[in-house]
């Protein structure tokens, strides 16, 4: 088996760039789902400022959740 030159440099050059694409993967994933969660916590807050208590926001916001995950998809609020 011939380990020595540039078959196991070519090897390992392609596993590092295959790791960073799936880091860079990874990192892209986890800000559109902050970004995300950001829209909803400036949506809710947005509706405490115009006279909502955080009690009714969250009602709402349980809500929601539950008509989504029965289905209920054009459930607005």
């Amino acid at each position: 088996m011939d380990l020595t030159g540039s078959k196991v440099e070519w090897q390992v050059d392609l596993l590092l760039r295959a790791r960073e694409v799936e880091r860079s993967e990874y990192i892209d994933g986890v800000a559109s789902m902050d970004e995300e969660c950001l829209g909803g916590i400036r949506r809710v807050g947005s509706e405490e400022a115009h006279g909502l208590n955080y009690k009714n926001v969250m009602l709402r916001m349980s809500q929601q959740v539950q008509s989504s995950a029965s289905g209920n998809w054009h459930k607005e609020w």
